[in-house]
């Protein structure tokens, strides 16, 4: 091999043209590369070293032998071309390593993963192949945020996998191991990988792939690498990770390999098994919109109808955020009663009367089920000489009238959210206290026997928002600090760097993300629960009232009111402002006649449309066109 320095971006190698480097290491160089040909895109790698390319041929031969859907392919392989090449399926959602780095996964995600690298493992051990690197950098995610293993650089047929083959010509970066010692990534090595002796009649096996997977996993969930012989247990570190996960870890990362598990199904089960244990959610998935609506070509957000209410409201207290069900065919929202919309042919599907065993009442939350079957309306009544509480209201689809009420007690509690907890049995609901004692109040309540769990008091007049699996609340108390606390109250931290007071709170739809607003235009986007923040937006000229992320979290819509509408004293000031916040790139601001200030914003499940309530009579839609995003 004559290659004396690394190729670039235009170079061709047989058949492929490289189109740029993705990653690199002690082996050699990938490329995102595309068949001059077929015109298809694949990955190439690339050793750097002569003597690598035995390793070359080894992991070729290996992954011809993987045919799995969860194990990048190999397509192509010449050794005594020059420079050598494997050419392999190209993987376009980047690796688990760079999605770590933005802190610890939801529990969803992370199980999924995780039950996506055992089937994988489970297939090669099957075939006799073990991988020995398992590692976040070599689990890569395709489109749809499923993941393959790739690099089988280090792997071995286990009948060869002897004690020579754990000790040799290290393949890994100086920064990862002690050159010329062990093959492999030390801190995701096994006992025995890092210690030959260890090993029983010389021979590595599969139980050191569930090793690494273990310590995987244990950062998939906390966000951080154990550390010591006797490291926290994950639900130690982060509230309501379910305690079957600790004995996953526990069993998978055991010193004593006769100790651990004994093979990748049986971990799989354990998985599935813990964390059904704690939900009855497994995978839900969204369903694509069947008649989306078009977008104007080059622009992000086009405006292309309003749904027009029955009844006039009263002002922007009395409207309640829009919310779309899952499948994304109905906008819901809230003010003289509930209204559900039909997207697909923009009618009003259905009106849920603004009385209730008599009484008027307006609402101020909606909140739906992850399965879309059950709806839940913060019902507060007009008429305090009314009997009774604000309450928050149950519907189960395919109902005209609600069948439970999850009652506050007092007239004085106004309901400003409800909000169900994956599983659907539990509704976390925010309560704002009025009058000389004002407070506010979180309350846990079970939706089947409608009884309440517990309370958390918090600041009346902060800005709050609750994560989607119901673990955190974040709040601010009218300054420019926010505090999150777990749900428990044993864990709590404070995110700070705005200037003004912070006036609007949300999480992305994952839970991955937490982005505040405040007063004087300043907006900041953190991952969570690490609580780093991870981009600041130029100032919007306006005091930030809402935001909202999409779904992918590319989008992030800033919502109030405009500055240079107030000052002419337009009746009509509301803004919404699109950001590409990654890279803080400002897509386009949208005003209406009809939107007024405090405008509220939800992105669709599959984010082709925005809905924005208002203090106005109306919801206001938009198409989303993120194909220059």
């Amino acid at each position: 091999m004559s290659q004396a320095s690394p190729l670039r971006p235009g170079n061709v190698v047989s058949s492929y043209e490289l189109l740029e480097e993705i990653s690199s290491g002690g082996f050699g160089r990938v490329y995102r590369a595309r068949h001059v040909d077929l015109d298809v895109i694949r990955a190439v790698k690339i050793p750097t070293d002569p003597e690598l390319v035995r390793q070359l041929r080894r992991e070729g031969r290996i992954l011809a032998r993987l045919q799995h859907p969860r194990i990048v392919l190999v397509h192509d392989m010449d050794v005594e071309h020059d420079p050598p090449y494997i050419v392999m399926e190209y993987v376009e959602g980047g690796d688990l390593r760079k999605l770590l780095d933005q802190g610890p996964l939801p529990v969803e995600r992370a199980v999924q993963i995780m039950l996506d690298v055992l089937e994988a493992l489970e297939h090669a051990h099957n075939q006799g192949v073990i991988h020995r690197d398992i590692k976040p950098s070599n689990i890569l995610l395709d489109k749809d945020g499923r993941a393959k293993v790739s690099d089988f650089g280090l792997g071995r047929i286990i009948e060869e996998a002897s004690m020579s083959a754990a000790v040799g010509r290290s393949m890994v970066s100086g920064s990862e191991a002690a050159s010329g010692l062990i093959n492999g990534t030390l801190r995701y090595m096994s006992p025995e990988q890092l210690d030959p002796r260890l090993l029983e009649g010389g021979k590595l096996d599969h139980r050191s792939d569930l090793y690494s997977l273990g310590l995987v996993f244990y950062e998939m969930l906390t966000g951080e690498f154990p550390v010591g012989t006797r490291p926290a247990m994950p639900s130690d570190l982060m509230p309501g990770i379910p305690a079957g996960f600790d004995e996953v870890f526990a069993k998978c990362t055991v010193g004593r390999r006769d100790r651990r598990y004994t093979g990748a199904e049986e971990v799989s089960a354990d998985t599935r098994r813990a964390f059904l244990a704690e939900s009855s959610v497994l995978d839900e998935g969204l369903t694509k919109l069947s008649r989306p609506v078009g977008g104007a070509p080059g622009s992000a957000i086009a405006a292309v109808s309003a749904l027009a209410w029955c009844h006039r409201a009263y002002g922007p207290d009395d409207h309640a955020r829009a919310l779309f069900t899952p499948d994304g065919r109905l906008v819901c929202a809230g003010s003289l009663g509930l209204y559900l919309w039909d997207t697909c042919q923009w009618q009003m599907t259905s009106y849920q009367p603004t009385s209730h065993q008599g009484m008027l009442f307006y609402i101020l939350a909606v909140g739906c089920t992850r399965d879309g079957r059950v709806l839940a309306a913060g019902k507060n009544l007009r008429d305090k000489s009314e009997q009774g509480g604000n309450s928050i209201l149950i519907w189960h689809a395919g109902t005209s009238a609600p069948s439970q009420a999850l009652n506050s007690g007092d007239m004085n509690w106004e309901v400003h959210e409800g909000t169900f907890l994956p599983g659907g049995r539990h509704l976390a609901g925010m309560f704002r206290r009025r009058g000389p004692l004002s407070t506010g109040m979180l309350w846990l309540w079970d939706v089947e026997r409608q009884k309440q769990l517990w309370g958390l008091g918090v600041p009346t007049y902060c800005v709050h928002a609750i994560s989607p699996d119901g673990r955190w609340l974040v709040f601010s108390d009218n300054s420019p600090a926010t505090k999150a606390t777990s749900m428990d109250g044993k864990y709590s931290r404070d995110l700070s760097g705005h200037l003004g007071n912070v006036s609007a709170i949300r999480f992305s739809p994952d839970g991955r993300l937490l982005a505040t607003g405040s007063e004087d235009g300043g907006v900041r986007v953190y991952s969570f629960p690490r609580g780093r923040c991870v981009c600041e937006l130029p100032s919007q000229d306006m005091p930030v009232t809402d935001l909202a992320f999409s779904h992918d979290n590319l989008l992030l819509a800033c919502g109030g009111e405009s500055r240079a509408l107030a000052k002419a004293e337009c009746d009509v000031g509301g803004i919404v402002k699109l950001w590409a916040w990654r890279t803080r790139s400002h897509l386009q601001s949208v005003t209406h006649d009809q939107l007024w200030d405090g405008p509220r914003s939800v992105f669709s499940p599959d984010d082709r449309m925005l809905a924005v309530s208002s203090g106005s009579t109306d919801v206001l839609v938009w198409s989303v066109d993120k194909s220059h995003v």
